[in-house]
């Protein structure tokens, strides 16, 4: 109930709401206010992954529940591309920068944004939208 009576007035930001979360997230965390005691919860990096996996698989399942039932069967085509060759070059994409950027080598650095690329269909949702 306490993220929904905010919910319509979020939704009228001209932030994306996974900026917003993140915003949310590290002013609450233990960084700013420390309203969520990671340490005291157990391992602060299992706790951090679990809840990754969490949101990212209730947000790539809402992205998927909006493509009608139809449409995978009528646009294989398109979707195959999409998939096949839109999610490697979105991945090649971003692996320069972080390459680049942060001096990893360019297998660790690959591996960070294999983990990123997915999340790109959850991010680009509301601006779709």
């Amino acid at each position: 109930m306490a993220l929904g009576l905010p919910s319509k007035r979020l939704s009228q930001n001209p932030f994306p709401p996974t900026l917003l979360a993140l915003m949310i997230g590290v002013v609450i965390g233990p960084q700013v206010l420390n309203l969520i005691g990671l340490d005291a919860m157990g391992d602060r990096a299992s706790l951090l992954e679990k809840a990754a996996r969490l949101v990212l698989g209730i947000g790539l399942v809402g992205v998927a529940l909006r493509i009608p039932a139809a449409y995978p069967r009528r646009h294989w085509r398109q979707m195959l591309k999409l998939i096949g060759l839109g999610m490697v070059l979105m991945w090649l994409i971003s692996t320069a920068p972080v390459f680049l950027l942060l001096g990893l080598p360019f297998w660790p650095a690959a591996s960070i944004d294999a983990i990123i690329t997915p999340t790109d269909p959850v991010a680009a949702s509301p601006i779709v939208r």
